[in-house]
């Protein structure tokens, strides 16, 4: 073979090496690209799994806090809108530091279009936002903590069957400016700042099967006022201790 010839038969042979070359580096970066996301998948995945799992509003114990202010961009920009709709449960304990930060976290939780369980357990939530929370389209919600019930808020979503106000400013006027609430099951008063005075109020929450009116204003004669009146219901009383 004269040196013309190998020269053009090692021609031929460059291109098909660099080829192989590009494509190597080609699906390296698509394996890449492709590990990044599905690493992104699992977190959000095991996320939302998170919030899913703890449906049980009624267990006193903190719950693991996660920030759907940060949550909801990323599965927006990522995996879109319709993912949003496996979020039924948030619980925010005590993140809430400024009323920026709860103005942002209610318009992030408004976006959540299944949501059924929303727990804000401390923060600055003042009357005007609990407000527009308790007209969510939600199941359970607790707002406790926190320093609301001071002037009157509002008729709560007819959705709600599971209540809270546990440790807030909530009293006689205020809470009977909630108005009727014929769906609602459990009502949660504990360490409120309700009297006897809202003894004929409670009364005619007919559809109660628990209410907790531990360590408020209500004196003993006004518990068992309220057994008297209330007999399918499931009372918790504690004296209010000073």
């Amino acid at each position: 073979m004269t040196s013309q010839s190998k020269l053009s038969q090692r021609t031929r042979y460059i291109p098909i090496r660099f080829s192989v070359r590009q494509l190597i580096v080609v699906i390296s970066l698509c394996a890449i690209w492709i590990g990044y996301e599905v690493r992104q998948h699992r977190t959000i995945a095991q996320s939302i799994a998170i919030l899913n799992r703890q449906r049980s509003t009624y267990d006193c114990k903190p719950f693991k806090y996660w920030s759907v202010q940060s949550l909801l961009p990323e599965i927006k920009s990522t995996y879109g809108q319709p993912l949003l709709g496996r979020i039924t449960d948030v619980r925010n304990h005590g993140k809430l530091e400024t009323v920026s930060d709860s103005e942002q976290f209610y318009f992030a939780v408004k976006q959540l279009p299944n949501l059924e369980i929303l727990v804000i357990d401390g923060g600055a939530v003042n009357d005007a936002l609990a407000t527009r929370i308790l007209k969510l389209p939600l199941d359970s919600l607790a707002l406790s903590e926190m320093p609301i019930g001071g002037s009157p808020l509002v008729q709560p979503s007819p959705t709600l069957a599971w209540l809270s106000f546990h440790r807030t400013r909530l009293d006689d006027n205020s809470l009977r400016s909630l108005g009727q609430m014929p769906n609602l099951k459990y009502l949660d008063l504990t360490r409120t700042r309700i009297s006897d005075a809202s003894i004929d109020y409670l009364a005619t929450l007919q559809s109660l099967t628990t209410l907790i009116v531990c360590r408020t204003k209500i004196s003993e004669g006004g518990f068992y006022e309220l057994r008297r009146r209330m007999p399918a219901t499931k009372l918790s009383y504690e004296k209010l201790r000073h």
